[in-house]
């Protein structure tokens, strides 16, 4: 099974989550993405601003 991984679009901020990357934003023409999985466990990311 594959786990999930995050992905933050370059353009506007977007966080999706999958096995693999999306191949473009939902939310914006943005079709490149940073990788967030590693860095989720002591970042505040997701916390409500």
């Amino acid at each position: 099974m594959l786990g999930l991984r995050f992905f933050e679009c370059r353009r506007c901020a977007t966080v999706y989550a999958g096995p693999e990357a999306p191949p473009r934003c939902d939310d914006c023409p943005g079709e490149e993405f940073a990788e967030l999985t590693g860095r989720l466990q002591a970042d505040t990311y997701f916390w409500r601003r």
